[in-house]
């Protein structure tokens, strides 16, 4: 099961390998996601992180939730226990802009 973590107030130069490296202390990451805007492909400030266990997880938690990166104090908590990867990718918005209403007119 992946145990996927909510980082948010990430610093918007933030890039999925820095927060991999952030990270990378408290075990073994199966993935990293950064959400950017549609738009702009500007960072919105957060992301995700995917440990393989939830000790890793729980132990980032504790560990790097409050801390202050780069000036800004990060938010670390569970996004939801059961969330497996494809939904992680659903987050950044690609499955939304391929389901979206198209508007004629």
């Amino acid at each position: 099961m992946i145990h996927s973590l909510f980082i948010g107030n990430l610093p918007f130069a933030f890039k999925e390998e820095d927060l991999k490296n952030l990270f990378r202390s408290f075990g073994e990451i199966s993935e990293t996601k950064i959400i950017y805007d549609r738009n702009t492909q500007r960072s919105r400030g957060f992301g995700f992180i995917a440990f393989t266990r939830e000790a890793d997880a729980s132990r980032a938690i504790s560990e790097m939730n409050k801390k202050t990166i780069l000036g800004r104090m990060i938010d670390v908590h569970y996004s939801n226990k059961n969330k497996t990867s494809p939904m992680m990718r659903d987050l950044s918005g690609d499955t939304a802009r391929k389901n979206a209403p198209l508007s004629i007119g």
